[in-house]
């Protein structure tokens, strides 16, 4: 019995070093540092706005300086655009930004990745998906997707966005006369309802666009959810 006990007991002990071993955090992961960008607007207009990269110790809460100015590594950052932070997975050494437009109502711009340990930034592949918006998309509890629907282009279409592998995939496809969509037109006028259930499921609110005088109106027709793996759950019994 005790040879017994103590055989389980190594094997514990091994499957815990495994677990600790296995995907190490490195120095600058995100498993130890929060990151943020700071912007302070140049007393010199043709200067625009300095953005400076930080992280933020978990365990200390010290602020530290990563990069004192992103627009070096970015030269096509105009002098009016900074970084806003979009998602922070959790131990990873990616954090993702977009570009905006601090102290205007312009919406989000393209994404970047930002790299802790080679403190470098890799403008994403899924631009060619991605045109930015306001409140058409919104990050997974994890921080690894978006539920993104392309609000200027087609707003019957919901695309998940893996940021971690760098892809989008179609998720939905609405038919013609229904819209995620509810409020007037795209921009500042849209109304977007997005939600996750986990990291694995998304949902969103989609309308009925009606016609009366030549002018469209919306019409709820409520929230369906969607496994990102399988569609639609109410086809698949599983809602």
């Amino acid at each position: 019995m005790q040879k017994f006990i103590k055989i389980i007991f190594s094997v514990s002990i091994c499957s815990a070093a495994f677990l600790l071993f296995a995907v190490p955090a490195s120095a600058q992961s995100t498993k130890l540092f929060d990151y943020g960008i700071e912007i302070k607007w140049s007393e010199r207009e043709e200067y625009g706005f300095t953005s400076k990269l930080y992280k933020i110790s978990r365990k200390t809460g010290k602020k530290s300086i990563v990069l004192q100015n992103v627009r070096d590594q970015l030269p096509d950052l105009k002098v009016t655009e900074s970084l806003t932070l979009i998602a922070q997975p959790y131990n990873s050494n990616a954090v993702f930004f977009s570009v905006t437009m601090p102290e205007t109502d312009a919406g989000y711009g393209p994404l970047y990745k930002f790299n802790t340990q080679t403190k470098k930034f890799k403008k994403m592949a899924i631009n060619s998906i991605w045109a930015g918006g306001w409140m058409n998309f919104t990050a997974s509890p994890d921080s690894t997707r978006l539920a993104y629907v392309p609000d200027l282009m087609d707003q019957r279409t919901l695309y998940i966005c893996d940021l971690l592998k760098d892809s989008c995939k179609l998720l939905v496809t609405l038919p013609e006369n229904e819209s995620f969509n509810g409020g007037s037109g795209g921009g500042l006028g849209s109304e977007f309802t997005l939600h996750w259930r986990g990291s694995n499921i998304v949902g969103a609110e989609h309308f009925e666009i009606i016609n009366k005088d030549g002018n469209n109106e919306t019409s709820s027709r409520g929230a369906k959810e969607y496994s990102i793996y399988f569609g639609d759950l109410a086809q698949m019994g599983q809602e």
